[in-house]
């Protein structure tokens, strides 16, 4: 393909309607998203998104009335161990658990099931990968969808300096 073309390209019907993900190679930069579309009346652009490199927040109540998000984690060289924290809006930690994620598979997560996370109040998920692992989480409200990849959340956030006045 030639720079500054776009290419449209259907995925199969077999990839199933549970939680997937679809690595792009290339030896060229290549932007690229996919359209979701369950039903006719909304769709999502799922951005690409690199590696999971740190923590990354997953916002879980978000008032207006959407249920908790499906976690889409993949791990695509080699099996990786993820750590998922759930916290109230008090930023209390409610519940921890661990996931392993078999080397290139994909598994979809529903961050609202108590198999998942035993806690309820949660306000939001940390998801803390030991590296090789990317994903998004998908929001759901009636027939609306949307979708948020996982990025590393800023942990340095600069301050004024303030200094006593003599």
């Amino acid at each position: 393909m030639d720079a500054k073309q776009l290419r449209a390209v259907p995925v199969p019907k077999s990839v199933g309607s549970d939680g997937a993900a679809l690595r792009l190679r290339s030896d060229q930069p290549v932007a690229a998203a996919v359209r979701v579309a369950p039903g006719r009346k909304d769709r999502a652009l799922v951005e690409a998104v690199p590696e999971l490199d740190g923590a990354a927040v997953v916002p879980i109540d978000l008032g207006i009335g959407t249920r908790a998000p499906q976690l889409v984690l993949t791990a695509a060289g080699r099996e990786a161990s993820v750590t998922l924290e759930a916290y109230d809006e008090q930023m209390s930690r409610q519940a921890t658990t661990d996931v392993t994620i078999e080397a290139g598979t994909t598994k979809s997560l529903d961050l609202g099931s108590a198999k998942v996370l035993d806690a309820t109040g949660v306000a939001y998920v940390v998801v803390q990968a030991d590296g090789g692992v990317t994903g998004a989480a998908t929001y759901r409200r009636g027939s609306g969808i949307a979708s948020l990849g996982l990025t590393e959340a800023p942990v340095t956030v600069l301050g004024p300096q303030v200094r006593p006045v003599s």
